[in-house]
């Protein structure tokens, strides 16, 4: 699935949150609730009896939330999430390759990019390309193109 607003989903719907639109207040009010790019969300309700109305309730591993229509209008989900998508600091694992290209896969393992890598996005340019992410204490950059070669998975916060 694209991006689409969390409101789009249908009850019983799955999906990781990829960005969070709306100014610091906003994305602080949701991070205290527990939402944050990389959460997992499972919709129980969307909205009331108009489907342009009433709150969204997702489940975030054991947490339930209800978020307002218009909020929820502005938390992006996508059923993948890439590395582009990650907030600086956040650390994710590779769980696998998007490229069929097996000469781009190996240098990609030449990286040191092999599955179950753990790793955490250190900067990212001001217009999304290169990254920069810290991999078994070194420092690698990835153009856009290899990082979204990269299937991965974001690391709950303990």
């Amino acid at each position: 699935m694209p991006r689409q607003p969390l409101n789009s989903l249908a009850e019983g719907q799955e999906g990781f949150v990829v960005a969070l639109r709306g100014g610091r207040d906003f994305q602080q009010r949701i991070a205290t609730q527990g939402l944050n790019v990389g959460s997992w969300v499972t919709v129980v309700q969307n909205g009331g009896e108009g489907a342009e109305r009433g709150p969204v309730v997702v489940r975030s591993g054991e947490t339930e939330l209800t978020i307002g229509h218009g909020m929820a209008k502005k938390i992006l989900v996508s059923d993948r999430v890439k590395i582009k998508d990650l907030q600086i600091g956040q650390s994710a694992r590779v769980t696998g390759y998007a490229t069929r290209d097996r000469d781009y896969r190996h240098k990609l393992l030449r990286m040191g990019m092999v599955r179950q890598a753990d790793f955490t996005l250190l900067r990212v340019a001001p217009l999304g390309d290169p990254v920069v992410i810290e991999l078994r204490g070194s420092n690698l950059t990835l153009r856009k193109a290899e990082a979204d070669a990269v299937e991965i998975e974001v690391i709950a916060e303990s």
